[in-house]
């Protein structure tokens, strides 16, 4: 089979576990239900503002259930994939999935400017906004993408929204702490090396703050933590050995 016809078969594959996933399927339903009770309930802007700050989940949402299944469940060990070629569609698995939430997002976003732009409430800033988003959503992807070798399912995707309601529930004790972490955190400016690691480190877990704060050394750091992800799921996919029966 030539490498063309490879990719196609690939592309077919992924595309179909892709379209048929429940949970995909249910995260995009969901997601659209709170945009529109937002527009209706309150305004566009309230519902454009949901959209710029949550859209980044989709990449996070479709990344569920990236290798660990696929390794386990014996589909890589058919004639499809002989010689190393499952790396291959492992690699377009893990593109797909980023590129199906991004896709899904900037379409969603065309809509929202379009209504904007036709009724002048559309800001420039959400450009801005809109473009951390998706280093966001590759950062999702890449971060899910690494642990889905080592969790099933989507617990890859469970996890990281655990760590994140234990983040909050942080954020919560320590709020009434003068000059405690969350007060750092959202002071006007974040002056001295300390404070900028610790937006860092609160990033890694919660990038969606990156929207809201695309200083230089956020944008940076998050999308070298993307790089290293990336970098790390790379190392895994090659790496990978299966057991032929």
């Amino acid at each position: 089979m030539s490498f063309g016809n490879r990719l196609a078969v690939d592309a077919f594959i992924i595309g179909r576990k892709l379209l048929t996933s429940r949970t995909n399927g249910l995260a995009l339903a969901g997601f659209l239900v709170l945009l529109g009770c937002l527009w209706v309930a309150d305004s566009f802007l309230v519902s454009f503002s949901a959209f710029l700050y949550l859209s980044p989940f989709l990449c996070l949402f479709f990344s569920q259930d990236m290798i660990h299944d696929e390794v386990h469940s014996a589909c890589l060990e058919n004639l499809l994939f002989l010689e190393g070629r499952f790396c291959t569609y492992l690699f377009c698995k893990a593109a797909a999935a980023a590129a199906a939430g991004l896709g899904t997002s900037l379409l969603l976003f065309s809509g929202f400017a379009a209504y904007g732009l036709a009724t002048g409430q559309f800001a420039v800033q959400a450009l801005g906004k809109f473009a951390a988003g998706i280093l966001v959503g590759a950062y999702y992807a890449a971060v899910a993408g690494f642990l889905s070798f080592f969790l099933k399912a989507g617990s890859n995707v469970l996890i990281i929204l655990l760590g994140q309601a234990l983040l909050f529930a942080g954020f919560l004790l320590t709020a009434s702490q003068r000059m405690g972490l969350v007060e750092r955190l959202t002071a006007a400016t974040l002056p001295g090396l300390r404070a900028k690691l610790e937006f860092l480190a609160v990033s890694s877990l919660l990038p969606n703050i990156v929207i809201a704060r695309r200083a230089w050394f956020s944008i940076l750091g998050l999308g070298g933590m993307a790089a290293l992800f990336l970098g790390l799921l790379a190392w895994k996919v090659k790496t990978l050995e299966l057991k032929m029966k």
